[in-house]
């Protein structure tokens, strides 16, 4: 009689059947740094280690045939462990996809098993490292409400099964959610909606199924990807080039890098002495190598999903950012920008402040773009602003200083703390959003909705009293957004207003809703906000006597 397999606590809840294979690549790939410190260390020691043998005499003892083939066989020993412990890590881990959530377990003498519910489920992104590229491997990234320790990585894998189980968990997670709403039967055949059974297809039994409903063509969720934008690489190494702190560390570096030859052929002081130096001026350039490397082919799409992200030069990224977990947008534009009109969108990003281990912005929705772009990003997450002249609000914001249009300016005494950009410092509550308007040199317009709010606090330090001046500060879910010095009397009213409508607002777009309005919305981007543009085109905006020049 064949004796039955007891199931721990780690494995229960999957049958055994259900869990599939990574690569077997995969130990490997999460230890190699391990082994390559040690093999460094020992070749960095061989030196040392062959002067111990030779002051030994064991060199000359057993002849240096036999002192070389001991070393190869340690050295192939500590192979072969490594090689077995990856085998036996690999048949100890995998993942498996239920009609509930997605597990993942690991480990030999520790074993391990997370999950992550299928109806909490916000993203399912692919990313191949450098090396992967090369292999043709990569990963899955589940990002799951309830912040960056919930989010848990699948891999490696092939790229084209990583498509596979991305379109699995997508299908998986819009089915458990459509349940979880009551808009589908559990027990019903197919899929279809509770009480529609027997009436055929149905527009809910296709967005289940990953359908296209809008064109009737049956076409995976994947080909539903629309273009918003893509950067070209030479817009975004000239943005790079145009950045001030990015030439200050350029020039830093080529400063320090100038004086240690200086110092190597002029006073006389030894090269390797000058390699640390020489180490950490070159790391200067590191920052921007990144940049251009991380958003080298930024493209953005927009899928029913969400908008859809893919960019990257050594190793890539394919990330979809949910608009529901968009908690606030801020539009950038620095100095030497503005003669080419360009912009940066970022965004507060629920789920990724946190995360360490991944050296990806991911707060960025376009790193440099033009005008039309720049509202197009700004549009995909709030169509409605709360205004009735939305490009006349947001480039005022952008370029403008003042009180026109509703916003409210730092007062003249601030300019003690904030010389420069008093004038531009201001605030506008809109039925809607929040309004920031701030920078000098680099300029920002930031929107953030009542919705998203998470606290709100008032300051005010000593000289703030001695001013009769206030600070508001916004806490969002993962950081939040300030604005200083404002009049003591405006700061508590504009507190007290905020607190209210925070407190009565409401989330007003659903996922479905947003994919119906910007699906059909990319192919209009040249027309967005336009028809509620007032006074046409908005120009440079400069104050004088209250009106816009």
């Amino acid at each position: 009689m064949a004796k039955e397999r007891k199931e721990t606590a780690v494995e229960s809840g999957v049958a055994e059947s259900e869990w599939r294979s990574l690569h077997p690549v995969t130990p490997l790939a999460k230890t190699w740094a391990v082994f390559a410190a040690f093999f460094a260390f020992v070749f960095y020691q061989f030196a040392d280690v062959l002067k111990e043998l030779t002051t030994l005499g064991l060199i000359e003892t057993y002849g240096p045939v036999v002192v070389f083939l001991v070393i190869a066989a340690g050295i192939f020993l500590i192979v072969v462990a490594a090689g077995i412990y990856s085998w036996i890590a690999w048949r100890k881990m995998g993942f498996a996809i239920t009609h509930d959530a997605v597990y993942y377990r690991e480990g030999i003498l520790f074993r391990s098993q997370r999950h992550a519910r299928l109806d909490r489920i916000q993203a399912v992104n692919i990313t191949h490292p450098l090396i992967g590229r090369i292999l043709g491997l990569g990963r899955i990234d589940i990002e799951v409400a309830g912040g960056t320790d919930s989010n848990f990585q699948l891999g490696l894998l092939k790229t084209r099964q990583l498509e596979d189980v991305r379109r699995e968990v997508l299908s998986e997670s819009r089915t458990a959610k459509l349940r979880k709403a009551g808009k589908l039967d559990a027990d019903a055949a197919g899929g279809v909606p509770a009480g529609e059974a027997g009436v055929g297809p149905t527009a809910l039994e296709n967005v289940q199924a990953g359908i296209d409903q809008t064109q009737g063509l049956g076409a995976p969720v994947e080909e539903l990807e629309q273009i918003i934008y893509k950067v070209p690489a030479g817009r975004l190494a000239a943005s790079l080039a145009l950045n001030m702190g990015i030439i200050f560390s350029i020039l830093v570096g080529l400063a320090i890098a100038a004086g240690s030859i200086v110092g190597t052929l002029v006073e006389g002081a030894s090269f390797a002495a000058m390699i640390p130096v020489l180490v950490g001026g070159f790391a200067l350039f590191a920052y921007p190598f990144n940049q251009f490397a991380n958003n080298f082919g930024f493209t953005a799409f927009v899928t029913r999903d969400g908008i859809r992200v893919r960019s990257g030069l050594l190793s890539t990224r394919a990330q979809t950012i949910p608009v529901q977990r968009i908690h606030a947008v801020t539009v950038s534009q620095p100095f030497f920008w503005r003669f080419f009109g360009w912009y940066r969108v970022k965004i507060v990003q629920a789920g990724f402040a946190a995360n360490s281990q991944d050296k990806v912005e991911h707060d960025v929705l376009l790193p440099v773009g033009t005008r039309e772009e720049m509202l197009q990003a700004l549009w995909m997450v709030y169509p409605d602003l709360g205004v009735s002249n939305p490009v006349e609000t947001i480039m005022y914001g952008l370029e403008g200083e003042g009180e026109m249009l509703g916003f409210s300016q730092n007062p003249q005494r601030s300019r003690l703390f904030d010389p420069l950009v008093w004038r531009r410092r201001s605030i506008k509550l809109t039925d809607v959003a929040i309004l920031l308007r701030d920078g000098f040199l680099t300029r920002s317009f930031s929107v953030l909705t009542y919705d998203r709010l998470q606290s709100t606090l008032i300051s005010q330090g000593p000289w703030d009293r001695k001013k009769d001046l206030a600070g508001i500060h916004f806490h969002l879910v993962e950081s939040g957004l300030y604005i200083e010095h404002l009049d003591n009397a405006l700061a508590s009213s504009l507190y007290t207003d905020i607190t209210r409508r925070a407190t009565i607002s409401r989330q007003k777009e659903s996922q479905e809703a947003w994919a119906a309005r910007a699906v059909p919305g990319v192919s209009q981007a040249n027309s967005i906000y336009a028809s509620s543009v007032v006074g046409g085109e908005p120009g440079s905006f400069e104050q004088n006597g209250g009106e816009q020049q």
